[in-house]
C-alpha cells in the first residue's frame, strides 16, 4: 500500500489547491447531518391547544416550517472539512515535517505564496483506490503564524484525528456553504455506486463515509441524498423498482468525478465497493 512518508512535496496542478483561502475556523465539534428539527409543543394555555386539542395536521406542518426552529441545514462546515476525498490523480502540494507543542513545520511546494493567517487542510493518505486515486482523510486544520522561505509554521486549530509527522498540508478549500435550503425529491435520479468506504470497517454503519463514483460533472451537489440499494433481492414494484433501498447517504464533500458521502442510516450488513446508489433528493440549483 501507499505510505504517507513517500510522499512527495510537488507543485499543484488544478483546482483549488494553489493557494490556501482564509476562512473563519470551522467548530470544533462536528455534528452529523441531522433531519429538520421539531418544535416542542407550547403548555397549554387557554388558547394553545392540549394534548386533548390537537390541531389539524395541515395547520401543524405550517407552522413548523414558519417556525425559526424548522431550519434545516444540508451541509456544516465541520462536515465538509472532515469528510475526507479521493485524490483523482492530483497530487498533494505540501508536507508535514513535525509537530511541536500544538503547532506543525511544514515544507512549502516550489512557487507557493502562503501568508500568515491561511489556513489549510492536515492530512494522511491511506490507500489507493483503481482508477481514482487515494484516500484523502483530514486530521486537522492548521493556521500559518510564521513563514520563512519554503518552511512554514502553523498553529492547530482544530483536530478531527490524531496530527503526526509525515502527513500532508493543503490550502483549505472553500466551503460553499448552502444555507438552509432543503433537498427536494427527485424521479428516477442518477444511478452510481460506492467506490471505496473511507475507514476500513468490517460493517458500514451510521456516521461512516463512503465515496461513490458521481461528481460535479454529474451534477452532484452538496447536500444531495442518496439511497444505498441492495440488489441481491428484488424490490416490492417490480420492475418499477427493482432493487431495495436499504440505507442512505447525505452528500458532504464533492469533486469533478466523485463525492464523499455520509452514511445516514443503514440497515444492510453487505454495504461496500460495488454496492448501487441512487439520487433521491437533489438540492435546488
Amino acid at each position: 500500500g501507499e505510505e504517507p512518508t513517500e510522499i512527495v512535496a510537488i507543485e499543484p496542478t488544478e483546482l483549488d489547491t494553489a493557494q490556501a483561502q482564509q476562512v473563519d475556523p470551522p467548530p470544533e465539534q462536528i455534528a452529523p447531518p441531522t433531519p429538520p428539527p421539531v418544535a416542542p409543543p407550547p403548555p397549554p394555555t387557554e388558547t394553545a391547544p392540549t394534548v386533548f386539542q390537537r390541531p389539524p395536521p395541515q395547520a401543524t406542518v405550517a407552522a413548523r416550517q414558519s417556525s425559526a426552529a424548522y431550519r434545516y441545514r444540508p451541509v456544516r462546515r465541520g462536515e465538509f472539512y472532515a469528510a475526507g476525498f479521493l485524490t483523482e490523480g492530483e497530487s498533494l502540494p505540501a508536507s508535514s515535517d513535525g509537530m511541536i507543542h500544538g503547532e506543525v513545520d511544514i515544507t512549502a511546494p516550489s512557487g507557493a505564496a502562503y501568508q500568515v493567517g491561511d489556513s489549510l487542510l492536515v492530512t494522511r493518505l491511506t490507500r489507493r483506490v483503481d482508477q481514482w486515486g487515494t484516500i484523502v482523510v483530514p486530521t486537522g486544520i492548521v493556521r500559518v503564524t510564521n513563514v520563512a522561505g519554503s518552511s512554514v509554521r502553523a498553529r492547530i486549530v482544530t483536530q478531527f484525528d490524531r496530527v503526526t509527522d509525515a502527513q500532508s498540508a493543503i490550502p483549505l478549500e472553500t466551503f460553499d456553504d448552502p444555507g438552509y435550503v432543503v433537498p427536494v425529491p427527485v424521479e428516477n435520479g442518477s444511478m452510481g455506486e460506492i467506490l471505496a468506504v473511507r475507514d476500513i470497517e468490517a460493517m458500514v454503519g451510521p456516521q461512516d463515509i463512503v465515496f461513490v463514483n458521481l461528481g460535479r460533472s454529474d451534477g452532484v451537489a452538496l447536500g444531495d441524498v442518496f439511497e444505498i440499494l441492495d440488489s441481491s433481492r428484488p424490490g416490492a414494484g417490480g420492475a418499477a423498482q427493482p432493487w431495495v433501498s436499504v440505507g442512505i447517504l447525505h452528500i458532504v464533500h464533492v469533486r469533478e468525478h466523485t463525492a464523499s458521502g455520509f452514511v445516514l442510516n443503514v440497515n444492510d450488513t453487505g454495504i461496500g465497493t460495488g454496492t448501487p446508489v441512487r439520487l433521491i433528493r437533489k438540492m435546488p440549483s
